[in-house]
């Protein structure tokens, strides 16, 4: 809260005793409302909820059951941010009846939204949606626009996590053709978004990619970057998905490109995972790393150990395929420091797998061998068989170098069990076959 904000706040209690002792309800009931407001506007919902009480009482006292309504709808808001739903459902219940009461059409519709979102959220599912369907239908019938493309937008994004693709469109489409019929332009470039990106998840790239295209022209007329981020970034995952490599560079590229102007760190992070998912994909090593080395640069600015440990970790597996085998051991060697400091297991057995095959690479048998027994270990404790098996391939084939075929063909063997159990029957094969190799 700005120094300004409480300086306001400060004198709106002044005159709240003021108007207290002047004996003007009806002012102290305003003002309780306002501070409140301030308040919660500004993050402090206990004190707002304070507030909000001492209204609830002069509004019940005075028999004003349209502020009575508006703050019970207030108070609700409050016990959300206390994280106390069961609550906040009954005070938007008595918002809901005190306006139904009277008739007030919007706060009733406000109730029954925020009634159904809280029931959605904590898995009434059933009573969720219809309440969000009453507040729809209660919207729609009284023509208020701006609360039926709102309450449109989130019954969308209710059925996308529902696997509901179908109805989320229709209510995305809603929501869109209401923003546009209103002239909203922000909240047009939200729903065409929206909407694409159910497209997406249906695999119907040439509408999605129309949506996105939609909202990336109007963030470039509102030279709007925040909007522009989000249709790049949606451009680039269609790109992906299609697989159009100089489209995913484009659309990439642009996306983090705003993303580091605007300064949206996340965004930057996220696009950085996704872009170098893509190239190695691709077995496109030598272009991920500069982006790998831009990660690192955010992990270590935001002192994020477990992003910088990612970063490093996919560097050293980008130089080793790129037979740069000092710079991927160094790379390596740090992930797995930064994975046994933060006292990841999982993360330290696959490490430490590729570390040792590059120490296996570079003659250090020994040591490649030790890394490989602690991730066959490791994965073992942590329940991740495919790593296990494949550690004990590259035991096996470290054993070999080493003149040691006994031990070689033990863990051979044992791979080509596990395989077996985890009806893999490719790698078993291949377990197999060096086992067989061996003379």
């Amino acid at each position: 809260m700005t120094e300004k904000t409480e300086e306001i706040i400060q004198e709106l209690k002044i005159k709240i005793s003021e108007l207290v002792r002047a004996g003007d309800r009806e002012g102290v009931l305003d003002l309780q409302i306002r501070a409140g407001s301030m308040y919660l506007d500004y993050g402090n919902a206990p004190k707002a909820l304070t507030h909000f009480e001492e209204g609830i009482k002069l509004a019940e006292e005075l028999g004003e059951d349209i502020e009575l309504a508006r703050i019970m709808g207030m108070k609700g808001l409050a016990l959300i941010r206390i994280g106390n739903p069961k609550q906040a459902i009954q005070a938007f219940s008595k918002s809901r009846k005190t306006a139904e009461k009277i008739g007030h059409v919007p706060i009733t519709i406000d109730a029954y939204t925020q009634i159904g979102k809280l029931q959605y959220e904590t898995g009434e599912i059933e009573k969720g949606i219809k309440n969000l369907e009453k507040a729809y239908r209660t919207a729609f019938e009284s023509g208020d626009k701006q609360r039926e493309m709102y309450i449109a937008g989130v019954m969308g994004r209710v059925f996308l996590v529902m696997e509901q693709e179908g109805k989320a469109l229709e209510f995305f489409s809603i929501a869109l053709d209401t923003a546009q019929e209103l002239g909203r332009k922000e909240s047009e470039t939200q729903y065409q978004i929206a909407a694409g990106h159910v497209y997406l998840i249906t695999k119907d790239f040439g509408p999605a990619e129309e949506h996105f295209k939609n909202a990336l022209d109007i963030g470039t007329r509102l030279k709007d970057p925040k909007i522009q981020l989000l249709a790049f970034e949606s451009l680039f995952q269609l790109s992906i998905q299609i697989d159009e490599v100089g489209m995913v560079l484009f659309n990439g590229e642009q996306t983090l490109r705003i993303a580091n102007e605007i300064e949206d760190i996340g965004a930057e992070a996220e696009n950085i995972r996704r872009m170098v998912q893509f190239l190695f994909e691709k077995g496109d090593y030598e272009r991920s790393i500069p982006f790998l080395e831009r990660g690192l640069e955010i992990g270590q600015a935001i002192h994020d150990k477990s992003y910088q440990m990612d970063m490093l970790a996919q560097q050293g597996l980008g130089q080793y395929f790129l037979e740069n085998l000092e710079k991927a051991e160094k790379l390596l060697f740090d992930a797995y420091q930064l994975a046994t400091q933060m006292q990841k297991p999982v993360e330290l057995a696959q490490i430490g797998g590729k570390l040792s095959v590059v120490k296996a690479e570079r003659g250090a048998l020994e040591e490649a061998i030790k890394y490989a027994q602690e991730a066959v270990q490791v994965a073992e404790a942590q329940n991740l068989p495919l790593l296990r098996g494949e550690q004990l391939v590259l035991l096996a084939m470290n054993y070999l170098d080493l003149d040691r075929p006994e031990d070689a063909r033990e863990h051979l063997s044992m791979a080509e069990a596990l395989y077996r159990e985890l009806e893999r029957d490719d790698l078993a094969g291949q377990a197999k076959d060096l086992l067989e190799s061996i003379e």
